[in-house]
């Protein structure tokens, strides 16, 4: 025969879902009530509290073209104009394969990374192009152009970059290109031409309010 414990006797019966002997459903909705008596100040705190310290994270996207047109290249800018496959699921960002442009809809910090294979013609001197990522809405370069060395005699150069910039409510939602030239004459087609940009920093408070870590206050 089970015997009571004297303490399981003063606690009530402990089964799930039954009361204890003690407990008062009354007490315990008042206790629950002042805890959650939010005065308006409390509430304003914890508004400033989330939008000053809670990140929220963006994305990117990358698109690229297996093939394209012949470009001939000099001392004028040319824009790219053959991205035609999707990689990945835009995030944050919104490409336009019409304009062969893309836009980041979120300020931040991204990364800017582009990589291509350019088969072109032959000349016995070294050659150089740029290459930038231009604001075609605030007619603006977006940092500054890289240079591509062409070696003499060599039919196809590869190359690749990546580089980081800030989005302020100037740029965005604007639309960006991928431009090239201002260097030496020089004619082909390029293979494989890949784009990409990635947040690499964070969005704090309201989408496109980008607060500066240094001064929360703003």
């Amino acid at each position: 025969m089970a015997i009571a414990s004297p303490r399981a006797d003063a606690l009530g019966d402990r089964r799930p879902g039954v009361p204890l002997d003690w407990y008062d459903p009354d007490e315990h909705r008042r206790k629950l009530a002042e805890a959650l008596n939010i005065t308006s100040g409390q509430l304003q705190d914890l508004v400033d509290f989330t939008r000053q310290h809670v990140s929220v994270a963006i994305y990117g996207s990358m698109y690229t073209s297996t093939t394209s047109g012949i470009y001939s290249l000099g001392a004028g800018w040319t824009q790219y104009t053959d991205f035609d496959t999707k990689a990945v699921t835009d995030k944050g960002t919104t490409f336009n394969t019409t304009t062969d442009s893309f836009q980041v809809n979120a300020n931040g910090i991204y990364m800017f990374y582009f990589g291509f294979s350019f088969q072109h013609d032959e000349l016995n001197a070294g050659r150089t192009f740029d290459v930038r990522l231009f604001n075609n809405t605030d007619s603006v370069a977006v940092g500054a152009p890289i240079t591509v060395g062409v070696g003499r005699n060599t039919p196809a150069t590869n190359f690749s970059y990546q580089f980081m910039f800030e989005t302020t409510q100037d740029i965005e939602d604007d639309d960006l290109i991928v431009q090239l030239g201002n260097g030496d004459s020089i004619t082909g087609t390029f293979d494989d031409f890949d784009i990409g940009v990635y947040s690499i920093g964070e969005l704090r408070g309201t989408a496109g309010d980008f607060i500066d870590p240094a001064d929360p206050s703003q």
